[in-house]
């Protein structure tokens, strides 16, 4: 992704996911774009970088999992109040503050 191609960084939401619990959900897709698999969790944002990405911490069943998500601040948004139902784990997540969507694509392979 060049810089021409990076989402503005937004500093206000950056700050403000520090300490925020974030529900995640990932899509994982092959080289075709098909769908080879799925993940949610609900984690608590330890950081907030352009460089480094999103520093998280998994709660629930994958507690103290630490991930880096993308510094895509533009797959965030406040989430609405309520619970919120994991598929893969059947945990109910209650009232987070911020949902995030991410879509990741296998690359093709070199020959």
């Amino acid at each position: 992704m060049s810089a021409v191609d990076e989402p503005a960084w937004d500093e206000a939401l950056a700050r403000a996911l520090a300490g925020a619990r974030l529900m995640v959900g990932m899509t994982y897709l092959d080289v075709d774009g098909v769908v080879i698999g799925q993940r949610q969790f609900c984690a608590r944002v330890r950081a907030v970088d352009p460089h480094d990405g999103i520093l998280v911490e998994v709660e629930g069943s994958g507690a103290g999992e630490r991930l880096s998500l993308p510094p895509d601040l533009d797959a965030v948004s406040p989430a609405l109040p309520g619970e919120y139902l994991l598929r893969d784990t059947g945990e109910i997540v209650v009232d987070p503050d911020y949902m995030a969507t991410y879509t990741v694509q296998r690359p093709p392979v070199s020959a």
